[in-house]
């Protein structure tokens, strides 16, 4: 009866980790991230076979994105305690003042543009279309913002290595969505998405300990 009562101390211990994972806004998003960029790496064999089973893969790769930026329409009232946390610092880093207004440029752009991909919001579809590249223009700057904070400083506390990997996924991923056609190939943003995602999942699992 022993190892049947630890292992279902374990499964109830994960349960409850899940739980508070999927309790909380970024770890849902870590989450989708995951699962979303799994999908995407799916050999094509393996997409075959789903097509017979009717589960349609791309369908639901898209409806996870959707999701996912849905979630972020308050992103806002975040970026707002954020930049209050940051300006009411005795002394305020200019390089964190900048990346709030960076992603709060970020937000509006991709609100309004993710609102008009849904006939809530009307506006030209060409202007929609640079609302687009401008929100990963905005998130490339925070990108490139978050490298110097990074680099700039002498402290190299816990975790650095791994915030560091975590912008370096990120980084190709903002060059592609800022200039209109792409800039690296599907592969490749397979894989900067996939690193990016398991590293900021595995934070996340870390805080339900």
């Amino acid at each position: 009866m022993a190892p049947k009562s630890d292992t279902m101390q374990k499964f109830n211990a994960f349960m409850i980790r899940l739980n508070r994972l999927l309790s909380s806004p970024s770890g849902i998003d870590k989450v989708l991230m995951t699962t979303h960029y799994t999908l995407v790496l799916l050999p094509p064999s393996v997409l075959s076979s789903t097509r017979s089973t009717r589960i349609n893969i791309p369908k639901l790769t898209s409806l996870i994105s959707d999701v996912r930026m849905f979630m972020r329409l308050w992103g806002l009232i975040g970026i707002y305690t954020w930049g209050l946390s940051t300006l009411s610092a005795s002394r305020p880093s200019p390089i964190e003042i900048a990346q709030v207004f960076a992603n709060t440029c970020f937000q509006i752009c991709e609100n309004v543009a993710y609102l008009s991909s849904h006939g809530i919001v009307r506006i030209r579809k060409r202007t929609e279309g640079q609302l687009w590249l401008w929100s990963s223009r905005f998130w490339m700057a925070h990108v490139a913002l978050e490298f110097v904070r990074l680099f700039g400083g002498n402290r190299r506390g816990k975790g650095w290595e791994r915030e560091v990997l975590s912008n370096c996924a990120y980084a190709p991923l903002t060059v592609h969505y800022s200039v209109e056609g792409g800039a690296i190939s599907p592969e490749a943003i397979a894989a900067c998405g996939s690193a990016a995602a398991i590293i900021g999942l595995q934070n996340e699992w870390r805080k339900t300990a």
